[in-house]
């Protein structure tokens, strides 16, 4: 595994699913909102589809990453590239919880994941990269203490 991205923006954490973003996952895999991947499931099958999409990120360096609200913290969805046995060719897909659609999330949160899957040079690609995004945003807050709000979105092209 190369490295498991995480990509932050002003509005959106894509991170590596972690248990506490289990209940919604839940809640969303055994309603009707997944009818059309052949929901809802069982919790059990839920589970499975939770835990397999991080087991994908050791065994083909690609997988499912939460998206967190910055703002709540809240995870709204998961936003995946599925590989393996079921999918003949890698899969671009996502889920959000209800209150989650409308804003656009799902649209930035599949450009982030495919531009960093394909080594898009606007996409984390690198661990140096991803580093260096960490070091920027963490001098940002030690420059803006007592004041911070995450730097906005921008359509400039990185430069490492």
């Amino acid at each position: 595994m190369r490295f498991t991205p995480t990509i932050e923006t002003d509005r959106l954490i894509l991170r590596l699913p972690k248990l506490e973003d289990w209940p919604n996952f839940e809640t969303l895999m055994t309603s009707d909102r997944v009818n059309h991947m052949g929901g809802p499931y069982s919790v059990p099958v839920a589970w499975g589809w939770f835990c397999h999409g991080i087991a994908l990120w050791q065994l083909f360096d690609v997988g499912n990453l939460s998206i967190i609200s910055r703002q709540t913290g809240e995870c709204l969805g998961q936003i995946e590239i599925n590989q393996g046995p079921g999918f003949p060719e890698p899969e671009l897909g996502w889920q959000l919880i209800a209150s989650a659609e409308g804003r656009g999330l799902a649209i930035w949160a599949t450009y982030m994941i495919r531009a960093t899957a394909l080594d898009d040079p606007n996409g984390v690609t690198t661990l140096r990269r991803a580093t260096a995004v960490r070091i920027n945003m963490h001098l940002y807050r030690q420059l803006n203490f007592g004041r911070f709000e995450p730097a906005p979105d921008t359509d400039d092209d990185y430069q490492e």
